[in-house]
């Protein structure tokens, strides 16, 4: 009997939390780059807008119309 599961069968539940994690990270880091804005710190904020924007393209790819996942 064998009982190994392969990489790709994940419970629902998983792939829920994936999504919801990087939606939370998009708004995470949108409050950083906020933060920034406000200090008139021009370099750390293009920083953190950079990483909103990598976390929105996983988010995309996550809940788009045609999912990475799968």
């Amino acid at each position: 009997m064998n009982t190994a599961r392969s990489t790709g069968d994940r419970a629902p539940q998983q792939d829920e939390e994936g999504h919801l994690a990087a939606l939370g990270l998009v708004l995470l880091m949108l409050g950083a780059t906020l933060v920034r804005y406000r200090r008139h710190e021009p370099a750390y904020m293009a920083v953190d807008l950079a990483y909103a924007l990598l976390a929105a393209f996983v988010t995309w790819g996550r809940f788009g119309p045609d999912p990475f996942t799968g």
